[in-house]
């Protein structure tokens, strides 16, 4: 009987990116933080042996840390009247009592691993080097083009849409004249080697695909001293890649698998294809419609996974680590940015993968630390919103004009943190992270305003990369 593999989901809102492990870290009960950020320059390995007073603690780590399940307040914080407002905040913080730490390293997927995925995914089909469009896929294309033209024209379907699609129909209609014919090309197997590279100049990579039945496979993986990815997909024959989005509120969910199921289905896929899975958990299951059959409803989801430390998954956020230029800290250091693994699943199973910047668990240092207060915490979140917003709005090149600053949700989860003078290593440390509301949606953000160390409440800065 196959063992299934550890899921482990963290409720609805924990969602490639950077950080500087700020204030040294000192006792649990040390004061609260007054200055800003402080680089955590110290062995990561000697600072989190302080806070091993975790393992005689009793309870949930809500109970520990007398987290709420949602919190409420309104201070201002400057005298233009700036005011931080937390309405009914969702405290989210998964169902475990203990939050360890974790050694990790970069870890790009090996050949073997990537034939072993291409195989799996490719259902035992042959991986066929990619062959450019012949006069024949041109011709199908705009049949299906026209097709869907003549659908959405009918039910006065959106006008963006349609003018995208006479466009395509245009551009393959240029294209045909000079396309080879589909008996002039030969077919090879992939071999599973990497080549100098096209998307970047001095990085290797392979791709392949099949096209022999309805559906088109196909697979493209890149390495490079700065980044390494994945990317798997499944679409109709001389049809686009489909494009999902997140679905709304009360929407007909069509897909026949809940998202516990399609989290599972995800974890089985890289296990069943050779991936190790120390680590390697769902963070959440996002019900996903396609575009092109909005219609359809929600037609599965999008499982997001990362790599977290007992049953505590890292904090899903879209922040990144930012390239820095001359006279910086950084200058002369390519940043490698956070690991990015979604899986969509839909009632055909996995049809597409994206694996930004893979890694791999190491040695746990610390099985259970120490956490400070979440009463600690609310101080910290309070006193150094002001600060953190202007950051955050600037990283965006914004200037905040509101007077109000609302948040969303505070998370708790575990955060990748660059050992010093270490590249290509990191530590797992466990986090809150502080997600603000946009004013122009009213939908909460997935990119975080606030990072602070759970062990000490030091502010880690997510786009320094250390």
């Amino acid at each position: 009987m196959r063992r299934k593999n550890r899921f482990h989901c963290m409720r609805r809102g924990i969602g490639l990116a950077g950080l500087c492990l700020g204030l040294a870290f000192g006792p649990a009960c040390q004061p609260t933080p007054k200055t800003e950020i402080i680089s955590q320059k110290e062995n990561i390995e000697d600072v989190v042996s302080d806070y091993e007073k975790g393992a005689k603690a009793s309870g949930s780590l809500r109970e520990q840390t007398g987290a709420p399940d949602q919190v409420s307040f309104t201070i201002t914080l400057s005298e233009d009247g700036t005011t931080l407002v937390a309405e009914n905040v969702p405290v989210e913080m998964p169902d475990t009592d203990k939050a360890g730490v974790v050694s990790a390293v970069r870890a790009d997927l090996t050949q073997g691993q990537i034939q072993g995925l291409v195989e799996q995914f490719f259902d035992g089909k042959t991986a066929y080097i990619i062959l450019p469009m012949t006069k024949e896929d041109y011709m199908n294309g705009i049949k299906s083009y026209e097709e869907e033209l003549a659908r959405l024209t009918k039910e006065n379907g959106d006008e963006s849409y349609i003018e995208s699609l006479k466009g395509q129909i245009s551009y393959y209609q240029d294209q045909i004249k000079a396309a080879p014919s589909a008996d002039s090309l030969k077919t090879e197997p992939v071999e599973f080697v990497w080549k100098p590279g096209e998307i970047h100049s001095t990085g290797e990579e392979m791709s392949g695909e099949n096209n022999e039945g309805d559906v088109t496979y196909r697979f493209l993986a890149a390495k490079h001293e700065a980044f390494m990815f994945l990317t798997l997909f499944q679409a109709p024959k001389a049809g686009a890649r489909p494009n999902y989005i997140a679905g709304e509120k009360n929407t007909p969910v069509s897909c026949q698998y809940s998202p516990e199921e399609a989290g599972q289905m995800a974890l089985d896929f890289l296990s069943e294809a050779g991936i190790p899975m120390g680590g390697l958990m769902v963070i959440e299951a996002e019900p996903v419609m396609c575009v092109e059959r909005q219609d359809e409803g929600i037609i599965g989801y999008r499982v997001r996974l990362g790599h977290g430390a007992g049953q505590v998954a890292p904090v899903y956020a879209i922040n990144h680590i930012a390239y820095t230029g001359q006279d910086s800290e950084n200058e002369g250091i390519l940043p490698y940015d956070y690991e990015r693994l979604e899986v969509i699943v839909t009632d055909q199973g996995v049809t597409e993968l994206e694996w930004e910047n893979p890694m791999a668990e190491g040695e746990a240092l610390v099985d259970h630390v120490t956490l400070m207060s979440f009463d600690q915490i609310q101080q910290i979140i309070q006193e150094q919103a002001g600060y953190a917003w202007e950051k955050y709005m600037s990283a965006d090149g914004l200037e905040s004009e509101t007077p109000k600053i609302r948040l969303g949700k505070i998370v708790f989860g575990m955060m990748r943190v660059q050992n010093p003078d270490k590249e290509g290593e990191y530590t797992l440390i466990p986090v809150w992270d502080v997600f603000p509301i946009n004013s122009a949606t009213e939908a909460v953000n997935d990119g975080s305003m606030m990072t602070i160390n759970a062990m000490d409440g030091s502010i880690i800065d997510r786009s320094s990369g250390h």
